[in-house]
C-alpha cells in the first residue's frame, strides 16, 4: 500500500509539472526528445556501419591468411602444431594438432591424422606420399558463409627421433573442391574432378566423353638433371595453375599415381579443331610462364597435345598409349604443342609401328625366361621347393621393359596371345630341365588372363607334371572379394588341380579372412625393405604382418628379399620359405644351389 502510495503521488506531481509548462516549454521538449531519439538511430547507424566495416575487416583478413604459405611444424609428441606465415614470420601461432585438424573437412580429418602417423613410422616413405591434397574449410565472421579452398601439404623434413614433421601449407585455391557451399553449387558439377585410371577408362569407354576433347600435358625430365621438386606436387600446382583460366564444370583429369607428370584431361564439351589447337596452345603458354616461374623448367620440358575424343580408338587403354607415344616422338621432333587429328596418317602410322612390334615380339619368340628358386629350409637341410620365374625381352625393342611390352599387348588387343605366348614357353623349359617331380612352378597370372588359361591348359602336354601354382596379386581382389564370380575362379582352379597363391606388397591393403583361407600359400614382397633391422619400425612393421598370416597355417614365402641380412632376421622369426634373385641368381637354367649357399644357410640355421 505504501508503494502503491508513494508511486500515485510521484505520478501527480509529474503531471502538475508537465501541466504547468508552457505551450513553448512543451514544444521545446518534445523537440528535445525527437532530437534525442534522431541522435540515437544516427549512432546506431554508424555504430552498425562500423561493425559492420570491423567484421568485413576481419573475415577478409582471415580469407587472406588461407591465402599464404605457412611453414609448420608438428610434434606428434606434443601433440601441437606451429604455425608461421611466411608474410609476416613475427606471426607465429601455436595450436593443438587436433584443432589444426579442425581446419579441414570433416571427412578428411582422420586421412590427414593418419597420414602424418604413417609418415613417421615408414622409415623412407617415396617422395609422392609426402603431399597431400585437403580441403580447407574457411569460415566468415557470422559463420553463415562458408568458403571452401584446396590446401597442398608437402613434408620437407621428418625427425623421427622426435615425432616431428616440418611441411609446408600453400593454398591451391583454383583446384575445385569435392565439397561446397549448397548455394555456391548452383548449376554446378559435385562429381569428382581427379580419377584414378580406372574411373576414366570406364567414363571413356561409356561413352560420356564421345562428343568431348582431350588435352595431354607431359612433363619429360631433361638429360643430366636431377629435381628435387616433388612430381606430385608439380601436378596439383600444374592444376592449379590450369583452373584458373578454365571453367572445371566440365573436366575430369587422370591423376596417374605412377607417373603424376602425365596430365591427362578431358573435357566434356566440344569443340572445332580451330577451337582445339587455340586452347592447347593457350594452356601450354600459361603452364610453360607458371613452370619458368616456379623453377620447374630447368629440370622439364613440356609438350601439350589436344584432339578431339571421337577421333580417338574406342578402347581407353590403346588411346592413353598411342597419345603419350605420341607425346615422346614430338620430343624427338623438337615440337612443343600440337593439335592432333587422330585419324591423320602420322597417328595412324604410330599405332601401326607398336602394334607391329608387339606382334613381332610374339611371333619370334623374343622373350627369355628367367627362373628363381624358392627356398625350403628345415633343421635338417635346405632344398628347392620350387621356382618363380621373370619374363625379359630379348633383342633390342621400342619397349623399356617386359612390362611396358604387356600392357602394350593388352591395349592392341594381344592379351591372349600374349599370356599364351609366355605361358607356354615358361612351362615348357621347366618340364624340360626339371630333375625332381616334386619342383613346384609359380604362375603369376592377372584376373583377366583366367578364361584365357582355362582355354589354354587341357592343350598343354604333361601340365601335369608342372605342379604349377596360379599366383594371384592381392590387390586385383579390394573391389572384387564380394562377388561370387572371382571367388569361383579360385575355387574352380583347386577343383582343377591347381593350388592358388596369394602375391602381397607389404603395404597393400587388407582383404577378409574369408579371402585368405581361400588360398594355398602366401607370397610377401619384400623389393622395399633393403635394410630390415631388428630395432627398426619397418621390422615391427612386417613382422607384425607376416604374423597375422600364421594362423592361416599356410606356407609363407618371402620374395625378392634384399640380402643375407635380411634373409638371416627372416629366419630367426620363422620364415622357412625364401626367393631372391639377388641371393640366388636368376637364370635361364634350372641350376641347382651352389655349395658356397647351402654352407651359408646352415650357418645361419644352426645360430
Amino acid at each position: 500500500m505504501k508503494q502503491f502510495k508513494v508511486y500515485n503521488t510521484l505520478s501527480m506531481n509529474l503531471s502538475n509539472v508537465f501541466i504547468g509548462l508552457t505551450e513553448n516549454h512543451k514544444l521545446g521538449l518534445a523537440i528535445l526528445i525527437i532530437v534525442f531519439l534522431f541522435c540515437m538511430v544516427v549512432f546506431a547507424i554508424i555504430y552498425g556501419v562500423l561493425l559492420r566495416k570491423k567484421n568485413l575487416m576481419t573475415e577478409k583478413k582471415r580469407l587472406d591468411n588461407s591465402n599464404i604459405f605457412c611453414n609448420c611444424i608438428l610434434n606428434l609428441r606434443t601433440q601441437t602444431v606451429k604455425i608461421i606465415k611466411l608474410n609476416n614470420l613475427d606471426d607465429i601461432q601455436t595450436i593443438p594438432f587436433l584443432d589444426f585438424l579442425t581446419n579441414f573437412s570433416v571427412k578428411e580429418q582422420n586421412d590427414l591424422k593418419l597420414w602424418f602417423e604413417s609418415l613417421v613410422v615408414e622409415k623412407d616413405p617415396c617422395e609422392n606420399k609426402k603431399v597431400f591434397l585437403a580441403t580447407e574449410v574457411i569460415y566468415s565472421t557470422n559463420k553463415k558463409n562458408i568458403k571452401y579452398e584446396k590446401t597442398t601439404l608437402t613434408v620437407n623434413q621428418i625427425d623421427r627421433a622426435a615425432n616431428v614433421i616440418y611441411f609446408i601449407k600453400e593454398p591451391q585455391k583454383y583446384i575445385p573442391c569435392q565439397i561446397k557451399n549448397k548455394k555456391l553449387l548452383k548449376n554446378k558439377r559435385n562429381n569428382e574432378i581427379f580419377l584414378n585410371y580406372n574411373q576414366i577408362k570406364t567414363l571413356f569407354e561409356s561413352n560420356e566423353l564421345k562428343k568431348g576433347s582431350c588435352y595431354f600435358i607431359k612433363l619429360i625430365s631433361k638429360n643430366d638433371t636431377f629435381c628435387s621438386f616433388n612430381e606430385k606436387y608439380i601436378f596439383y600446382k600444374i592444376m592449379n595453375n590450369f583452373f584458373k583460366y578454365y571453367e572445371e564444370s566440365n573436366i575430369y583429369v587422370l591423376f596417374n599415381e605412377e607417373n603424376p607428370l602425365d596430365i591427362l584431361i578431358f573435357d566434356s564439351k566440344g569443340y572445332t579443331e580451330y577451337q582445339l589447337a587455340n586452347r592447347v596452345s593457350n594452356i601450354y603458354n600459361k603452364i610453360q610462364r607458371m613452370c619458368d616461374v616456379d623453377g620447374f623448367s630447368r629440370f622439364f620440358s613440356i609438350v601439350a597435345i589436344s584432339t578431339k575424343c571421337e577421333d580417338l580408338p574406342h578402347e581407353f587403354d590403346k588411346s592413353y598409349g598411342l597419345i603419350n607415344k605420341y607425346c615422346s616422338s614430338m620430343i624427338e621432333e623438337k615440337k612443343c604443342v600440337e593439335y592432333l587429328n587422330a585419324k591423320s596418317n602420322d597417328f595412324k602410322a604410330l599405332q601401326d609401328t607398336y602394334s607391329n612390334e608387339v606382334s613381332y615380339i610374339i611371333n619370334n619368340g623374343l622373350v627369355n625366361i628367367y627362373f628363381d628358386p624358392v627356398i625350403k629350409i628345415t633343421p635338417k637341410r635346405v632344398t628347392i621347393f620350387g621356382y618363380n620365374y621373370t619374363p625379359i625381352l630379348s633383342g633390342d625393342s621400342k619397349f623399356v621393359d617386359f612390362e611396358e611390352f604387356k600392357k602394350y599387348a593388352n591395349k592392341f588387343d594381344y592379351r591372349k596371345e600374349c599370356y599364351s605366348f609366355v605361358i607356354r614357353k615358361t612351362i615348357s623349359n621347366f618340364i624340360n630341365q626339371k630333375n625332381n617331380a616334386s619342383y613346384r612352378l609359380f604362375s603369376l597370372i592377372d584376373l583377366q588372363d583366367v578364361p584365357y588359361a582355362n582355354r589354354l591348359f587341357p592343350h598343354i602336354s604333361d601340365l601335369k607334371d608342372c605342379n604349377l601354382i596360379l599366383t594371384f596379386k592381392n590387390n586385383e581382389f579390394i573391389d572384387n572379394e564380394n562377388d561370387e564370380e572371382y571367388i569361383h575362379v579360385i575355387k574352380n582352379a583347386q577343383t582343377k588341380g591347381y593350388d592358388c597363391a596369394l602375391y602381397r606388397n607389404i603395404n597393400d591393403y587388407d582383404l577378409k579372412e574369408s579371402t585368405y583361407k581361400l588360398f594355398n600359400y602366401f607370397l610377401f614382397n619384400l623389393e622395399n625393405y633393403k635394410e630390415l633391422k631388428s630395432n627398426s619400425r619397418e621390422f615391427v612393421k612386417v613382422h607384425c604382418l607376416l604374423e597375422k598370416f600364421v594362423k592361416f597355417n599356410k606356407p609363407i614365402i618371402c620374395v625378392n628379399v634384399y640380402n643375407w641380412a635380411v634373409m638371416e632376421l627372416l629366419i630367426k622369426c620363422g620364415i622357412t620359405y625364401f626367393s631372391s634373385p639377388n641371393v640366388f641368381s636368376s637364370s635361364t637354367l634350372l641350376s641347382p644351389l651352389d655349395k658356397k649357399t647351402l654352407r651359408k644357410f646352415n650357418s645361419i640355421v644352426k645360430e
